[in-house]
């Protein structure tokens, strides 16, 4: 079913963000674009956070850290970095009317519903 799948989206406790990470996702994501989101931001010490933000993403990973508790804008920040995921996975490719594109105009549309709250 990871066939009709766009994109990851994983979900980490950024405390400790290699043993809350699920080893059998990479196996079965086969390749997907992946957006790792770091919460409990506010809990973790910030420079342990800023450095595993780093080496994920000198690996090609998008990853963002957030405050889900106490952040009301987290869900936009998820959005958007998701937006660019599915972005840049278009890149270089014709953008057909096919899921792809559908799924970036649900991005953009939810993120402006979201701005106007």
């Amino acid at each position: 079913k990871l066939k009709a799948v766009d994109m990851i989206i994983e979900l980490r406790d950024a405390r400790m963000p290699e043993s809350s990470r699920n080893p059998m996702l990479i196996q079965m994501a086969n390749q997907k674009p992946r957006l790792i989101v770091l919460s409990k931001m506010d809990q973790a010490d910030p420079v342990q956070t800023e450095l595993w933000l780093k080496k994920l993403q000198s690996e090609n990973v998008s990853c963002i850290a957030v405050d889900l508790m106490r952040d009301p804008g987290c869900g936009k920040k998820i959005i958007q970095a998701a937006l660019n995921v599915v972005k840049k996975k278009e890149t270089g490719k014709e953008q057909k009317e096919s899921i792809h594109a559908q799924y970036v105009q649900w991005l953009q549309e939810s993120l402006m519903l979201a701005n106007l709250q």
